[in-house]
Formats: structure tokens, C-alpha cells, sequence
């Protein structure tokens, strides 16, 4: 006698649960970034348009906390209401998401103006290495603070700082592959919104998690 499959051992429902779960929450994300993703869609990508680019910014960083802790919260429970987990984690971490990111975002800024001031000196082009490991510095402080915050939720400020310094250091190989998976989620929001809002978030920012994971997870004796 052939039973009929139920939700639960079905491997399509399972998939299509994943990959719904998975669009709901890239919309959640698209809907936390709206002014960015406003700015990503209408204005072009020139000098004349840096400034919106740059205060738009800074909503990724409540944007992001939620998305991580949203995936934390995922990979535990396994079966969640996608939008009500995200904004819930909005409500719990969106403020310091927000502290977090403006060290990233401020060390990309700085990056960035003083990198197209020293285009116009000679051999100003010698300093672009130093201003890149500033932003990867920054955003790498963010990435691992917005991570160890959401593992735990009741820990101060100062001691998440320092603990994700420590890491980010530490395990620089680590804080390089997220600073890369973080710029390309960037970049496809500013060049191919379509993937960079639909598409790329809960995939780049699950890989930064995995990462973060296995940076912050003992060893085993």
C-alpha cells in the first residue's frame, strides 16, 4: 500500500518551503533598505549621486543585523514565520545594528573621498592599499560585531567590540571572505538590482553567517 506523502516528508514541500522562506526574507531586507533600494534603482552610478548613495547606506546595517539573526534563528528553529521573525529581529537588534554599521560605514567613506582626492596627486595611487584595508578594518569590525551581538543578545556593547576585534584579527582569512561577500552583495544592489534585492541577500548573508560561525565555534580537543 503507497501512503500519501505528507508536508513534513515531502522533499518538493521541503524546497519549496526553503527557497519561499528564503524570498520572503529577501524581501524583508528589501523593504528595511527602501531608500537605498530607491537610490539603487533610479539614480545612476556617478560622482554627482555619491552623497545619496552614502545616507542611503547606512539603513543596511539594521537591515543586516536582522537578516543574520533571522538566519540564526532559522537554522535553530527550521519551521518560522518569515516576516514576523524578521521584523522581531528588527525590533531586538535594528538599533544596534545601526551603532555597529557606522564604523563600517564611516571607514568606507573615508575610504572612498580620500582615495578620489589622491586620484588627482601623483602617485597618489600608492596610497590605495592602505584605504582598502581601512574599509576592510571597518566593515570586518561590523560584520563580526552584528554576529556576536546576535549570539548574544544581552551582552554591552564594548565587550561585542572587543571580542569582534579580537576575532577579526585574529582569523583575518575569515574577515576577508566576508568583507568580499559583503562587497559583492553591495555592488549587485547598485548594478543588477533585480539579483541584489530578490536574490543575493539571504545567500551572500548565510555565507557570511557559515563563516562567522566557524570562526566563533571552539575547537573540538
Amino acid at each position: 500500500m503507497f501512503t500519501k506523502p505528507t508536508f513534513d516528508n515531502n522533499i518538493y514541500m521541503k524546497v519549496f518551503q526553503i527557497l519561499y522562506t528564503g524570498l520572503i526574507a529577501n524581501l524583508c531586507f528589501w523593504v528595511a533598505i527602501f531608500p537605498l533600494s530607491v537610490v539603487a534603482l533610479f539614480l545612476a552610478i556617478n560622482p554627482g549621486n555619491i552623497f545619496w548613495f552614502a545616507v542611503s547606506s547606512l539603513w543596511l546595517g539594521s537591515a543586516m543585523i536582522s537578516l543574520i539573526a533571522f538566519i540564526d534563528q532559522w537554522i535553530r528553529e527550521k519551521d518560522i514565520a518569515p516576516v514576523k521573525t524578521y521584523f522581531r529581529s528588527m525590533k531586538s537588534f535594528g538599533i544596534k545594528g545601526f551603532l555597529y554599521w557606522l564604523i563600517g560605514w564611516s571607514g568606507t567613506m573615508i575610504a572612498i573621498v580620500d582615495m578620489r582626492a589622491f586620484s588627482y596627486i601623483s602617485n597618489g595611487h600608492w596610497t590605495y592599499p592602505f584605504f582598502l584595508v581601512l574599509a576592510f578594518l571597518s566593515i570586518g569590525l561590523s560584520t563580526y560585531s552584528w554576529y556576536f551581538q546576535v549570539r548574544n543578545p544581552q551582552a554591552q556593547v564594548k565587550a561585542v567590540l572587543m571580542m569582534s576585534f579580537y576575532y577579526l584579527v585574529r582569523k583575518w582569512y575569515f574577515s576577508l571572505i566576508n568583507f568580499v561577500l559583503f562587497a559583492v552583495l553591495v555592488v549587485l544592489i547598485f548594478i543588477k538590482p533585480q539579483i541584489g534585492l530578490l536574490i543575493s541577500p539571504i545567500l551572500l548573508t548565510g555565507l557570511i553567517y557559515l563563516n562567522l560561525y566557524q570562526t566563533g565555534r571552539p575547537k573540538s580537543n
